[in-house]
C-alpha cells in the first residue's frame, strides 16, 4: 500500500510542477514542488527508501528540465542523506523546524544544478544573481514545506485521535461485560 501511495505522490507532484509551478511565480521565482513534496515525503519514510525515492525523482526532474541528464539525481540522493541524518538527529517536532531545516538543502540543491547545468553547456555563471534567484525559490518552496507538512500533521493527528477514542471505547466496553 506504501508503494501505491507513493507512486501516486510521485505523479501527482511532478504533474503539478510541470503544470503550474511557472504560473505561482511571484518576481519572476517559483517554488520547486518536486522538492517540496521530497522533503515532506522523506521525512515519513526510511532511509533507504527516501534515498531511492529522491533518485527516482531526480530522474524525473532531469527529465522535466532541460538540458543533460545527471546533476539532480546526485543532488537529491545526497540532499536526502544530509535531510535524513539531521532529522534523525534533531528530532523534527514543529513544521518550522522542517521547513527551515529544508532552506539552506533546497537552496544549494537549485544552485548546485544550476552551475553543473552551466558548466557542462560551457556557458558562464554569473554567481550572484544565480545564487539570489535559488534562495528565492528556496524561501518560497519552504513555505510551501511548511504549509503541506502542516497540514499532513492535521490530518495524521486526527487519524491517530479518532483510532484512539475508538479503541478506548471497546475497551471500556469490554470491561463492563466483564465486571
Amino acid at each position: 500500500m506504501k508503494f501505491v501511495l507513493i507512486a501516486a505522490c510521485t505523479y501527482a507532484i511532478c504533474a503539478l510542477h510541470s503544470a503550474i509551478a511557472h504560473d505561482l511565480a511571484i518576481a519572476g521565482i517559483a517554488p520547486h514542488l518536486i522538492l517540496a513534496g521530497l522533503v515532506v515525503i522523506v521525512v515519513r519514510v526510511g532511509q533507504a527508501q527516501g534515498v531511492l525515492l529522491a533518485a527516482v525523482w531526480g530522474v524525473l526532474a532531469d527529465c522535466l528540465s532541460e538540458g543533460r541528464l545527471g546533476p539532480q539525481i546526485v543532488c537529491y540522493a545526497i540532499a536526502t542523506l544530509i535531510l535524513r541524518y539531521a532529522a534523525n538527529q534533531s528530532r523534527i517536532n514543529s513544521t518550522w523546524s522542517l521547513a527551515a531545516l529544508s532552506l539552506p538543502l533546497i537552496g544549494s540543491v537549485l544552485l548546485i544544478n544550476q552551475v553543473c547545468r552551466s558548466f557542462a553547456d560551457g556557458r558562464s555563471i554569473d554567481f550572484v544573481p544565480l545564487a539570489i534567484h535559488s534562495a528565492g525559490s528556496a524561501l518560497y518552496t519552504g513555505v510551501i514545506v511548511m504549509g503541506a507538512a502542516y497540514v499532513i500533521r492535521l490530518f495524521a493527528s486526527d487519524v491517530t485521535e479518532r483510532s484512539a477514542t475508538a479503541s478506548h471505547s471497546v475497551s471500556n466496553q469490554w470491561r463492563m461485560l466483564t465486571e
